[in-house]
């Protein structure tokens, strides 16, 4: 008979009691306060609520299911009523409820929550009463562990009850029950693994997965239980590490790392640091028998987990824990820790200047035809790939056993060689290993799982070397460049101890030379060249001979004349200053620093984290910038101030005493300085594509599309590429400058050699002379010459440089020529009549060449020096003659668009006849002449 609860007869105390009966938190006050009186006693037993927050400690209430059987309800689609009624059916018909299964079937419905705690209560308080008041110290002869003897059984019970505790949590003596409860299930959870360890033994893999599965009831991971500390499944995973361990404890041996870096005293092969040199393959074997261990290891945990049908119980912790510990506290926390620790010792005991060269460098000898080196070949001809290794390691260079993971940037430093190939083979070890089938439980595999780990526990290492590999590539660069450059002065400074030891020790008298001024009154034809100097014939004959003696007797030569051997061959050299091969190598270096950067991303994929992988593309960028810097500073802008050095200080008119006749007419520095420059755009050229397929394209540097691109989008190292291109077209320019002031200086050369005042001051009788009648109506030898020398370096610089850059080259030569003839004929040349024939030959000979050229600025100052020439072919021998002769000037004056009429008036100043008519010219020109000046 049900009995009937007498609710309260106010309302307002009735809500009183039931707020409470609501926060009272342990059963037995609850109890007291239900005797108290009838309505107490009413909202205890009819408060469902009351109940539901009991069944939500021993996470018996489905609150997720509870709210949406409450939405359904409000809508209409549900009632409560049949679904208690099913229930009740499910659990009275299929099973009777036990100390085993009462909490097996969280309830939703708040009507059952009285009726269903009251059984669980009444199935579990008797037990828990046992265990840990009435029966601790014997607690193992209890009946109810008769009835359940099983360890299934029991560590069902065991689960329960440890739920069930959590409902005198709020009572006093809750903390000793918990320490209790505690104590009895370590006890049950530690002869199960005793059982396991005993089946482990006996290989009864599933036996030993019986005995996991009732370790693994006793979890409570899933429960919020502040009574139960013990973890069944940390005690799984206890049992596999320690049975697991055992096979890693080799990596503390204390001579693994000495057998992995080991000490070979003095060696000429690569990579060696201080007499030790780090073992690749060993270090790769220790990793393959790391291999071995876990491959049978992860087998024999995938043997036991083999007939597991619950996907929450498997291999999956057991593998991953393995792992972290052996990454944790053996391989990466111990072995390659201490392997690290020992690289950085021994490359603490070098001198603090890594770039420094332990022996001097030999000179490459390159033969020549006969088999012999010719010391005065151009140094730069010798320069490749493998000498540049050679320059950087000279100590090594003759060592074939040389890994090919040691390059210049490591071989001085055992830390840059060790700390890059552990990540790499640990992450290939992992790689190649045998894991499970199934996946984890997020989808991903074992694999990806395992770069996180080694990531996790090796990025200190992999942020340290980031850190430090700027500074060892730029050292290692200064290093390339500087060896470079000493090999480059030592093979000059050879060169020219060669030519000096081929000087007399009896020195001739030095040679006389000669200013020549072709300007009147000593004024300079030229703002960058004062100093020409030429010798006389003798001389010239006598020096030449000195340069033509038999290749196989002693050579002799004077002081000066090896002086100008000198200056030629740095000449020559000019093309040596700058080498595309340094820059090949260079470049080849920075790829390999990015290569290994690259390998620590975690994979082909990339798992490391987006911290690491920025300061990677950071780091990247950091190196690519500063070997651009290095290069531009201590190689191409060297080389180029060396270069236009060499060219300022060329004296082409001191180097034509030394040549004979079938000398070419090229001016050597220019066409030394095209091939420098072409060098340079080739050097140029290779650094944007490098940048565009290594930064760009791999996705280290982000640039906006070229449409979207400006000024104020661009990166650091487009930037200094930008700041190369501006400093290579500065030197360019200047180095264009200094040749057309060479060239001009040629010019000027071949003009006075064969030029001379009276050239043009012939007479009528002079023309039956063979030299003028054979020559009469074609240009003079000088005007061939100089039209000769003009086209060579036209031709030379067509393909060479831009077209608009050799259409300013050809129009300040132009010029520059243009003002030179016109010094020339106003201030040192004395033109007769019969002269100007030659010389208007000469004339139409320069602007049929201009004009092919399309110079017009140099075509309109030739038309008007042609037409100027017209002067110099009227007779003046009479009055009349000398009238025209003014007339004409003045026409010329004013209608020639180029000169002045006082311009037009110096040149026909330098006719022969000036003298006779002055007077007459005057006249016309300014109305007047000196007859009619009268004194007063």
């Amino acid at each position: 008979m049900t009995r009937r609860l007498v609710p309260p007869a106010n309302r307002d105390e009735g809500q009183c009691l039931k707020q409470v009966a609501l926060r009272i938190r342990d059963i037995p006050t609850l109890l007291s306060f239900g005797l108290a009186s009838k309505a107490c006693h009413a909202i205890v037993f009819s408060t469902p609520q009351i109940w539901i927050r009991f069944l939500r400690q021993i996470q018996f209430w489905d609150p997720k299911e509870f709210r949406r059987r409450e939405r359904l309800r409000k809508e209409g689609n549900e009632g409560w009523g049949e679904n208690r009624d099913r229930v009740q059916q499910v659990l009275s018909i299929n099973e009777e409820m036990t100390p085993i299964n009462c909490l097996d079937r969280p309830i939703y419905d708040p009507d059952l929550a009285l009726e269903q705690f009251r059984k669980i209560y009444s199935l579990l308080a008797p037990i828990l009463r046992d265990l840990v008041v009435k029966n601790y110290s014997n607690f193992q002869k209890l009946n109810v562990f008769v009835k359940y003897n099983t360890p299934e059984s029991q560590s069902l019970l065991f689960h329960n009850v440890s739920r069930f505790i959590n409902i005198f949590k709020f009572t006093s003596g809750f903390k000793s029950m918990a320490i209790r409860l505690n104590a009895i299930v370590e006890v049950f959870a530690n002869s199960v693994v005793r059982e396991i360890d005993i089946n482990y033994e006996k290989r009864d893999h599933k036996e030993c997965f019986r005995l996991i599965k009732v370790l693994n009831n006793l979890s409570l991971e899933n429960y919020d239980s502040a009574a139960i500390t013990v973890e069944s499944s940390e005690k799984i995973l206890e049992f596999f590490i320690n049975k697991y361990v055992e096979s890693y404890v080799f990596l503390t041996s204390d001579n693994l790392v000495e057998k992995t870096i080991v000490k070979v005293g003095h060696s000429s092969k690569r990579g060696v640091v201080k007499g030790h040199e780090f073992l690749f393959a060993s270090f790769d074997d220790i990793l393959s028998q790391i291999g071995d261990i876990l491959n049978s290891q992860f087998e024999d945990a995938t043997l036991i987990f083999q007939h597991s049908t619950d996907e929450r119980l498997d291999q999956m912790p057991i593998i991953l824990k393995i792992m972290e510990t052996l990454l944790s506290s053996y391989l990466i926390g111990g072995f390659c820790e201490e392997l690290i620790s020992r690289a950085k010792e021994i490359d603490a005991t070098l001198d603090m200047d890594i770039a420094g060269i332990e022996e001097p460098i030999a000179v490459v000898e390159k033969p020549n035809e006969t088999g012999e080196r010719d010391s005065l070949e151009d140094p730069g001809d010798v320069h490749d790939l493998d000498d540049l290794e050679r320059l950087a390691s000279p100590t090594k260079a003759q060592s074939s056993e040389s890994d090919p993971r040691i390059n210049v940037m490591n071989e001085s430093s055992l830390y840059f060689q060790v700390v890059p190939h552990v990540y790499q083979a640990m992450i290939q070890t992992f790689k190649d290993l045998k894991y499970p089938q199934s996946r984890l439980a997020n989808g991903e595999d074992y694999f990806r799982v395992a770069t996180e780990l080694i990531n996790f526990y090796y990025e200190p290492n992999i942020l340290e070397f980031i850190e430090l590999l700027p500074r060892q590539c730029h050292a290692s660069l200064v290093l390339l460049v500087d060896a470079w450059e000493g090999d480059l002065t030592e093979r000059e400074n050879i060169q020219q101890q060669e030519i000096l030891k081929m000087v007399t020790e009896q020195d001739k008298d030095e040679k006389k030379l000669f200013k020549l001024d072709i300007i009147s009154g000593g004024k300079e034809i030229l703002t960058g060249f004062t100093n020409i100097f030429k010798m006389s014939k003798s001389e010239t004959n006598e020096m030449a001979k000195d340069t033509r003696l038999d290749e196989h007797q002693n050579k002799t030569l004077t002081k000066f004349a090896a002086n100008l051997q000198i200056l030629t061959n740095n000449v020559n050299n000019i093309t040596s200053l700058v080498s595309m091969d340094l820059t090949v190598y260079a470049l080849q270096h920075v790829k390999n620093s990015f290569t290994l950067l690259m390998s620590l991303y975690g994979g082909d994929e990339g798992h490391t984290t987006t911290e690491v992988r920025e300061k990677i593309n950071h780091t990247c960028q950091e190196i690519y910038n500063d070997a651009l810097t290095v290069l531009i500073d201590t190689h191409i802008k060297t080389g180029f101030d060396e270069a236009i050095s060499r060219l300022r200080n060329y004296n082409p008119t001191e180097l034509k005493s030394m040549m004979d006749n079938e000398h070419n007419s090229e001016v050597e520095p220019l066409r030394r300085f095209v091939e420098l420059v072409n060098v340079a755009d080739l050097i140029q050229q290779m650094i944007s594509i490098f940048y565009e397929e290594e930064l760009v394209a791999k996705h280290i540097v982000y640039v906006k599309a070229k449409q979207k691109r400006d000024f104020l989008s661009a990166n650091k190292c487009e930037k200094t590429m930008a700041k190369l291109e501006s400093m290579l077209d500065s030197y360019v320019a200047d180095g264009f400058s200094i040749s057309i002031d060479v060239i001009i200086n040629e010019l000027t050369y071949a003009i006075l050699k064969d030029l001379d005042e009276k050239t043009y001051a012939i007479s009528e009788n002079d023309l039956a002379k063979p030299e003028f009648s054979q020559h009469l109506g074609s240009a003079s030898s000088w005007a061939v010459e100089v039209v000769r020398i003009l086209n060579t370096h036209f031709r030379l610089l067509s393909g060479s440089i831009e077209k608009q850059m050799v259409d300013v080259f050809r129009q300040e030569i132009g010029e520059r020529f243009v003002r030179i003839l016109i010094k020339l004929i106003t201030k040192k040349l004395t033109i007769s009549t019969t002269g100007a024939i030659f010389l208007i030959s000469d004339l139409n000979h320069f602007y049929n060449f201009f004009l092919g050229l399309r110079q017009k600025t140099t075509v309109g100052y030739l038309t008007a020096l042609k037409t100027i020439s017209q002067l110099y072919l009227i007779d003046g021998s009479t009055k009349q003659g000398a009238r025209d002769v003014g007339k004409l000037v003045m026409k010329i004056g004013r209608d020639n668009g180029m000169f002045s009429p006082e311009e037009v008036y110096q040149f026909v100043s330098r006719r022969s006849d000036w003298n006779t008519i002055k007077t007459d010219v005057d006249k016309i020109m300014y109305g007047l002449g000196i007859e009619d000046c009268q004194i007063v």
